[in-house]
């Protein structure tokens, strides 16, 4: 059977850069995001035509297709002459500015291999980089062809002591970036910086620096970025930074409300966005949220390699099936397509070669199945302290009583935690159905409904054919995660006392096992 894994249309194209190298482009087809990229392509048409310095931010969850987004921008680019150069930050890499550092050694690299580098070009770039190009020396790869010789030639400067007042410097660096750290105070590493992006950009040649991921940057980083944010004398030039909109960090300093914001989430729009003043108005902010049902049915059709044609009808099979994909995904790209390899190696969905010759599956099997891709299941545990306090409440108390657990063990479960809050009883022993009296129990059944709908809707639990279950270890194991250790010991006594009520000697055992975690 063959296996189709490609989300996406990709071709490979080469431009010359001169005859010794090529440089290699892939484009790809995107689902969902016209409006976000012809804003990007629109604020290069400015920068090429305008002169113009723009300033973008690209972020979203992860797996929404920032960076393919983004790099669907490098083949406009280099067809019109200019230079895209990129760098990434990684959450375990802790050298200081090395996302930016290795963006402007590829944008030497692309420069020295242009069609129409010659000695003209080389000395309007040493006349422009100056003595700050030294500063760049043992770090940029590939700048000594920028310098003058005697630059290239000296030794470093001895250490600035600004460097070592600064508040932005507090990682110690490694290998080379000792060098550019102990040798320039942070204020002359950014007319360094900018100098270089100065003597780089032209009309001719315009330059689109992207920097990834850049929740993970460090604070010189941070400094660096700022500044080149603020400058005012940039031209033809266009600053691409990406990063997820999930977790803690100093990255919203980086913007503010004056922006043009272009959202795909309406969830995304109402969010208020942080702010910072004094920053630059032309600044462009694209939100990129999940993928409604016509996407997320594209991508499965190109996944599977079925021609699109808007004149055919959906087969109705191949319509549930893209529904149940949406759903278990909530439309992220990404987990739309670690989820059909899911079903494929699970065997779920098959090619049928020799009869059929069509892809084969069972609807009803794969919802039987309760899968979601890891990674999804890392957006979901990162989310779970956005949730309301019922329903969070409601899935730390489930989320110990076990990975599978049955409707009744809800209800009773449920009940027991919402009327020991707001009981003043002190007495646990007793059994908290003591407290309940009928009409409690409908409120709080109908109640629990509502929670237990809504954490099927966000994708924390689903149903099974005779009970309910996480949709993953990792987003059970979260919820166990927001807890201390005195909120676990009270909810696994509250678990005990249920089960200590039902007579079977499974329940029996399970009460025991609860109560040593109580009094551990």
């Amino acid at each position: 059977a063959t296996t189709t894994t490609i989300i996406m249309e990709t071709k490979q194209r080469h431009y010359s850069a001169n005859k010794k190298s090529t440089t290699t482009v892939t484009t790809t087809t995107l689902f969902g995001r016209r409006n976000e990229f012809i804003a990007l392509e629109r604020a290069y048409r400015r920068v090429k035509e305008d002169c113009s310095f723009e300033r973008i931010t690209v972020h979203g969850e992860s797996g929404t297709g920032k960076t393919t987004l983004v790099m669907a921008l490098q083949e406009i680019v280099l067809k019109d002459g200019g230079f895209f150069c990129s760098g990434k930050y990684y959450p375990d890499k802790e050298e200081p500015y090395s996302a930016i550092l290795s963006a402007f050694s590829d944008l030497c690299d692309l420069v020295l291999q242009s069609h129409d580098f010659n000695d003209k070009r080389r000395a309007q770039i040493q006349n422009e980089l100056g003595d700050d190009g030294k500063l760049l020396f043992n770090t940029v790869t590939n700048i000594s062809p920028f310098l003058n010789n005697t630059l290239a030639d000296d030794e470093p400067e001895e250490k600035d002591n600004d460097i070592t007042s600064s508040s932005s410097m507090t990682t110690t660096p490694t290998t080379t970036t000792t060098t550019l750290v102990d040798c320039c105070s942070i204020e002359n590493l950014i007319k360094a910086c900018t100098t270089f992006l100065r003597a780089m950009c032209s009309t001719e040649y315009p330059v689109v620096l992207f920097i990834d991921d850049i929740q993970w940057m460090d604070k010189g980083s941070k400094c660096l970025l700022q500044a080149i944010l603020q400058e005012r004398q940039l031209s033809n030039f266009m600053l691409i930074l990406a990063y997820r909109n999930d977790g803690d960090f100093f990255v919203e300093d980086l913007y503010s409300n004056s922006h043009t914001s272009i959202t795909t989430s309406p969830k995304q729009q109402q969010q208020q966005e942080p702010r910072i003043p004094q920053l630059p108005p032309a600044f462009l902010n694209i939100t990129l949220g999940n993928l409604e049902l016509e996407n997320v049915t594209k991508i499965v059709w190109e996944y599977l390699r079925i021609a699109a044609n808007p004149q055919s009808a959906i087969p109705a099979n191949l319509q549930e099936l893209c529904r149940l994909i949406a759903r278990r995904t909530q439309g992220n790209p990404l987990c739309v397509r670690q989820y059909m390899e899911l079903l494929m190696a699970k065997k779920l969905l098959r090619y049928d070669m020799q009869k059929s010759s069509m892809w084969m599956f069972d609807i009803n099997t794969i919802k039987k199945q309760t899968m979601i891709s890891d990674v999804f299941a890392e957006v979901l545990s990162r989310k779970v302290r956005l949730l309301d306090d019922k329903t969070k409440s409601l899935l730390k108390l489930l989320s110990l009583v076990g990975y599978t657990f049955t409707s009744r063990m809800v209800l009773d479960f449920g009940s027991g935690l919402f009327l020991q809050k707001s009981t003043d009883s002190t007495n646990e022993s007793l059994p908290l159905s003591s407290f309940t009296t009928s009409t409690q129990q409908q409120e709080t059944s109908s109640s629990l409904l509502i929670l237990l709908k809504k954490a099927m809707k966000a994708n924390y639990i689903e149903e099974t054919s005779d009970s309910f279950q996480f949709t993953h270890e990792k987003v059970q194991a979260a919820f166990r995660g927001i807890m201390d250790e005195g909120e676990k010991s009270k909810l696994h006594l509250m678990i005990c006392l249920k089960f200590v009520e039902r007579p079977d000697h499974v329940f029996q055992y399970a009460a025991a096992i609860h109560m040593n975690y109580a009094v551990d």
